[in-house]
């Protein structure tokens, strides 16, 4: 009777460590996706924070171009001189009629364009270029109206690369491994990465297509780009990716999407349930010797 209670014991042990086992896994899914969202929350409020020290870079670059004129007149070797001691690739400047000056001495007319409307109207703001005509990839602009005499006589434009502005706030890593990160538009365009990488076409069209969404989840993707919202997204479980976290910013209009890998979620568990087979071991081998003592 003593030997069946410790061999009954024994299996009820070896069962408990199995169910152990398997909360403990679900334990760690639901942790990192936990932590993968406030990763990607916390890193979408530092693009926040960078477009508002923009903003007020280009406001204050706007004042003192506006105090520093002796007549209503910015020229390009005033914006050139302005884009050698700044933080801005580049600097543009809109005249009240929309004549276009920027740094390398090309005039244009932006007349319909939206930031000039707005910054004619003394509003300060950010914009997109899909295509820059001088790198050829995507550029994020900060405009402000200048004033001369309490007049406003044209709106002043700063210019980042958008890749090489936000690629170090992007970048991401957990436990030494990177995790892909984008700032999209809300058309899906991605207009900055993690890895400084240029990426075409509509980015959850590409994750439908490796297998990290369904139909069903890019349709709830789809409708956070275009109304809003935050959801993390679980992916399937033999892909690389574990879960995939979209966030709308409604400060900034853009989104941000992060992938967390897979293989970090698996190694936590392997070393988790290593532990746990060890000491399994030990205790099989402690009723062995209980047994035999028996």
């Amino acid at each position: 009777w003593n030997m069946a209670s410790v061999l009954v014991l024994l299996v009820v042990v070896i069962v408990m460590f199995y169910w152990y086992s398997a909360e403990n896994n679900k334990r760690i899914e639901a942790q990192n996706r936990t932590y993968a969202g406030d990763s990607a929350l916390q890193t979408s409020n530092r693009v926040n924070d960078e477009f508002r020290n923009a903003l007020s870079r280009i406001s204050t670059y706007a004042y003192f171009t506006g105090e520093g004129l002796t007549e209503p007149v910015v020229t390009s070797r005033m914006l050139a001189g302005m884009t050698t001691n700044s933080l801005f690739d580049e600097f543009r400047f809109a005249y009240a009629d929309g004549t276009y000056v920027t740094s390398r001495g090309n005039i244009t007319d932006v007349s319909d364009r939206e930031y000039y409307i707005e910054g004619m109207k003394g509003e300060q703001g950010i914009f997109v270029t899909r295509n820059s005509i001088i790198t050829g990839q995507p550029s994020v602009s900060f405009y402000a109206p200048v004033y001369y005499r309490g007049e406003i006589i044209g709106v002043l434009l700063g210019m980042y690369s958008a890749n090489e502005y936000l690629q170090h706030i992007l970048s991401t890593t957990y436990f030494g491994e990177h995790a892909d990160v984008y700032l999209c538009m809300q058309d899906g365009t991605v207009i900055a990465s993690s890895d400084g990488e240029s990426y075409e076409g509509d980015l959850l069209e590409d994750f439908l297509e490796i297998g990290a969404f369904d139909e069903a989840m890019l349709a709830e993707a789809k409708d956070i780009f275009e109304n809003g919202g935050s959801q993390t997204f679980i992916c399937k479980k033999n892909g690389r990716t574990d879960n995939i976290c979209v966030i709308y910013n409604e400060e900034s209009d853009f989104v941000l999407v992060q992938s967390f890998p897979q293989s970090i979620t698996q190694n936590m568990i392997k070393n988790a349930n290593r532990a746990g087979i060890i000491l399994e071991i030990m205790l099989i081998g402690l009723f062995a010797v209980y047994i035999v003592m028996l």
